[in-house]
């Protein structure tokens, strides 16, 4: 960054050392999309992410854009309207205190598609009127010895910098941005995302990938960057050049990594391709479930999170892609051979095939992975839980000496090795369930988790062969307790009283009562 550019940056970060409070999980991934929608913009200069303002945007002329990023699932009320223009004006003043910097300011905002337009001036007066007592100061730096909250420093400063002036000079540099919902936006994103670098993707490998894939690998670079400035907190003793330097990006920065990161070779394009997925499955479940308590927000966070470092290390090796085709494919089985000996063009095609198999794999292991911290934590340790606990580890639940296909194991079933599938119904082709099931007999895990097909359950053995089942022509369930060879028999687990849709989310099923408890619910 400039030199030039730090000094109005600098007091813009005055008051507050650390952002007050980390916003709500749909709040902070709003933010990071604004950041990149900037990012995006070709007279943009550079952005920085949660310094003083949720986004501020320098352009190439010089200008400053001060950006408070809201998400209002219910729309915003007059009380949030005024806070943010109050904010938004004390931010202006301290940008323009010494020096008349040109700064605009912007409410950009998901409003739920209600209308929303800048405040008249009979409202915006009042709201800038509307003061705490507190002290007036000459020097900005002075704020830093009154003990203030945050809405007495924000009078604070109206009261000492504002003027008539200043305020008509704000009034002309303020608008009002409303977007579409979350999900929307970042499509609409991924599209301006795969047009901004098209002209460097066409010659390399990563131009084999559908569009969609190119949209989510590109849009998954794009907010792990932003990400990455968006954590960063500012540490004791810290200049606030150095906080700024951590949390900004330039434009040419930002095209210049985005480039590296496609520039590879066929493993780690399948591996970004895996971590996007990965993202695609979390933002369709917060989206879709807009009531949910915020303890199982953040775990869905911190799952995504670490449920990309896990598949992100695993799918860097062949042996790791293997293992996840073969855990959800409705092909035959791969081998290392059969795989190695597939050109780069034929890998791809087979990994776009499996999105919507393991957007059911994914699903079915977060929200089992929801329950089982709902029934084993207390409500005040959810609510504090770390990305570090190992409840939120996917490894925890990984049976590491199997290596042949993803081996899950729950500590609380009364069977160690099992399998989710990427879901088999009913009115799947029959060549898909005999390949699943084929699978699944060389493999004998002792628990099958077959999401969508609800008309079998209940113990089996592998002495009748995959067209039986197939067929549907197989013996009842076996009662558990004359199974004289429990490796030669298994669970067929139809996963009805889990629920992984939309609304469902809010829902915690005592897994212990159900797919854990050896009768199923269906016998019951």
């Amino acid at each position: 960054m400039d030199r030039k550019d730090y000094y109005p940056l600098i007091k813009l970060g005055y008051c507050e050392s650390n952002r007050d409070a980390a916003p709500p999980v749909k709040g902070y991934i709003y933010q990071n999309l604004v950041a990149i929608d900037a990012l995006l913009e070709n007279d943009t200069k550079e952005v920085i992410i949660e310094y003083g303002e949720d986004v501020v945007v320098i352009k190439d002329t010089g200008k400053y854009c001060l950006v408070q990023a809201k998400y209002y699932s219910s729309g915003i009320t007059t009380n949030l309207q005024k806070e943010v223009y109050r904010e938004l004006y004390a931010d202006y003043l301290k940008m323009t205190a010494i020096k008349e910097y040109e700064v605009s300011a912007v409410l950009d905002c998901f409003n739920n598609g209600i209308p929303l337009g800048v405040p008249s001036d009979t409202d915006a007066e009042d709201w800038i009127k509307d003061n705490a007592a507190c002290s007036t100061i000459d020097n900005l730096l002075k704020i830093k010895e009154l003990d203030y909250k945050k809405d007495e420093r924000v009078s604070c400063i109206i009261k000492s910098f504002g003027n008539d002036l200043k305020w008509e000079k704000f009034k002309e540099k303020y608008s009002i941005i409303t977007r579409p919902e979350l999900y929307s936006f970042m499509n609409e994103l991924s599209r301006k995302l795969c047009n901004e670098f098209k002209p460097y993707y066409e010659s390399l490998l990563f131009n084999n990938l559908n569009r969609e894939a190119k949209e989510s690998i590109l849009f998954g670079i794009a907010y792990k960057i932003m990400l990455q400035r968006y954590n960063y907190a500012m540490k004791s003793g810290t200049s606030h050049k150095g906080v700024i330097e951590k949390k900004s990006i330039s434009r040419i920065d930002f095209i210049n990594i985005v480039k590296q990161n496609i520039q590879t070779d066929i493993n780690c394009i399948i591996k970004m391709s895996i971590e996007a997925w990965v993202s695609s499955v979390y933002n369709e479940i917060i989206e879709s479930n807009r009531v949910m308590q915020s303890w199982q927000e953040k775990c869905l966070e911190y799952l995504c999170n670490n449920t990309k470092n896990w598949l992100g290390n695993m799918c860097r090796t062949t042996e790791g892609q293997i293992s996840l085709i073969n855990t959800i494919s409705a092909e035959k089985e791969i081998t290392e051979l059969d795989w190695n000996g597939r050109d780069e063009l034929e890998r791809i095609g087979e990994i776009n095939r499996l999105y919507e198999r393991f957007k059911v794999f994914l699903k079915v292991l977060w929200k089992i992975i929801l329950n089982i911290i709902d029934y084993k934590m207390v409500a005040a340790s959810k609510d504090s839980i770390k990305e570090s606990d190992s409840m939120l580890q996917i490894e925890t639940y990984i049976e590491s000496t199997e290596s042949r296909y993803i081996c899950i194991r729950f500590e609380d079933d009364y069977i160690q090795k099992s399998v989710i599938t990427g879901g088999v119904n009913p009115t799947s082709p029959k060549w898909d369930r005999w390949n699943v099931y084929e699978r699944m007999y060389k493999y004998k895990p002792h628990k099958w988790y077959m999401a969508g097909d609800t008309s079998i359950h209940g113990w089996h053995t592998y002495s009748y062969s995959p067209a039986e089942i197939i067929d549907k022509d197989i013996p009842e369930s076996v009662n558990p307790a004359v199974i004289e060879d429990r490796d030669n028999s298994f669970y067929y687990e139809c996963l009805e009283c889990i629920k992984v849709d939309r609304g469902d989310w809010k829902i915690n099923e005592d897994c212990r009562k159900c797919i854990f408890n050896e009768k199923c619910v269906k016998d019951v």
